[in-house]
């Protein structure tokens, strides 16, 4: 694995699953986060849950939601389109780890 540099996990034809029986944490130390996703992004814990999709956003739950805040603002519409694409040029690195029996795979 790379010491330093950009490092890209990818399931290019089908799911990739993150198992943790405890605590699964994802951060960043210096910059932020995004998540996309092309169809929807569900939250969900306990019964409750947040919904992303094109239809909006639903939250539900079968006890309460606290907001804590100063002010809510409703405001008008607004949307923010993300680009998902899988990288492209690797099947010259699968191919060159299959040779080399290595289970490593280097993206060019």
């Amino acid at each position: 694995m790379p010491q330093e540099g950009k490092v890209d996990i990818q399931a290019q034809s089908d799911e990739l699953n993150l198992f943790a029986k405890q605590q699964l944490s994802i951060a960043s130390s210096e910059d932020s986060i995004v998540i996309s996703a092309q169809k929807q992004i569900l939250l969900n814990c306990g019964g409750s849950y947040i919904k992303i999709n094109s239809d909006g956003v639903e939250a539900g739950t079968a006890k309460n939601v606290t907001l804590k805040c100063i002010v809510v603002q409703q405001q008008s519409a607004a949307t923010l389109h993300s680009d998902l694409k899988l990288a492209q040029g690797c099947k010259p690195g699968v191919i060159a780890a299959a040779q080399n029996q290595s289970a490593v795979v280097m993206l060019s």
